[in-house]
């Protein structure tokens, strides 16, 4: 069984997606980590009682089972809700759209110098720019709207 490169990329692609995104994110995950004061034992009048008397300490033993709490924090830090998530994903959307938009948009000047006049790569060329200036067209149409989005949540909360 013979698996294909295109496979083999799919795969090494996914890896690095897991390596980068999500291995972190589980790996150094925080916890809250607290334990009731009333579960670790402390104000606890039978723990005096039970130090003395060794049955009531086995007793005991079972009932000051440490409670332990955890919590995932917000990435994004305290006090962010779904409109400032919105606001940071097309951030980055834009971040990394913008350098992609830059190099097609070479890359159709490119196409455009190779062509030297023969109809099929002008058809090509043109085809490429059209579709780098749409591209660029949806991340300002999508920057656009969730700018408004936020603005008019914030006006209409505010």
């Amino acid at each position: 069984m013979k698996i294909s490169s295109f496979f083999k990329i799919h795969i090494f692609f996914l890896l690095l997606i897991f390596c980068f995104f999500c291995y972190p994110s589980i790996a150094l995950m925080q916890t809250g980590g607290e334990v009731s004061d009333e579960a670790a034992g402390e104000n606890n009048p039978d723990e005096a009682a039970g130090e003395n008397n060794p049955d009531e300490a086995s007793s005991n033993d079972s009932q000051n089972i440490p409670v332990i709490t955890s919590q995932i924090q917000n990435p994004l830090g305290p006090g962010t809700g779904v409109m400032d998530f919105l606001k940071s994903l097309v951030g980055i959307i834009i971040r990394a759209g913008i350098p992609l938009v830059i190099l097609a948009l070479i890359y159709s000047g490119f196409l455009f110098v190779e062509a030297q006049g023969n109809p099929n790569k002008l058809i090509t060329a043109k085809k490429t720019l059209l579709w780098t200036v749409v591209g660029s067209a949806v991340l300002l149409g999508a920057w656009t709207i969730v700018t408004i989005l936020v603005n008019t949540v914030g006006a209409i909360v505010a």
